[in-house]
């Protein structure tokens, strides 16, 4: 899939812009249209379609924020597993954490992508994404 690398790097966060970005295996272009291939014979689907080469590429970086990253475990959980008594788990608070959740695992990759899509992502194209996200 043809995409602006240069620009794309420039909106990830300098931790993980040296990551590997390729991660639209089994995605192709079709002039603005992303599309997938058939499964097992079935017709090629568009994946999504973008208004313009702009769109595309805020499109490209969503997707690639959700992979870049990911091998960041240096969070620490709020609360964890402590013991078990009478067959329920009792927890306990830690004094400093980055996560107010109970064990989702989850979290830690969700957290990575909302922390690197605010580093990339402008206001105005936040809203943008948002609203259409709504129907808006």
């Amino acid at each position: 899939m043809k995409m602006d690398e240069k620009w794309i790097r420039a909106h990830l966060p300098k931790d993980v812009r040296d990551e590997d970005i390729d991660v639209f295996s089994g995605l192709y272009l079709d002039g603005l249209k992303v599309m997938s291939y058939g499964e097992r014979g079935n017709p090629d689907e568009v994946h999504y379609e973008a208004k313009n080469e702009e769109d595309l590429r805020w499109w490209q970086l969503e997707t690639i924020c959700h992979f870049v990253g990911k091998a960041d475990m240096t969070r620490t959980w709020r609360w964890y597993r402590d013991h078990a008594e009478n067959g329920h788990w009792l927890y306990i608070e830690r004094k400093h954490y980055d996560y107010n959740a109970i064990e989702d695992s989850r979290l830690p990759g969700f957290e990575n992508f909302l922390r690197n899509l605010k580093y990339g992502f402008t206001a105005q194209e936040w809203e943008k994404r948002v609203q259409r996200i709504q129907g808006t």
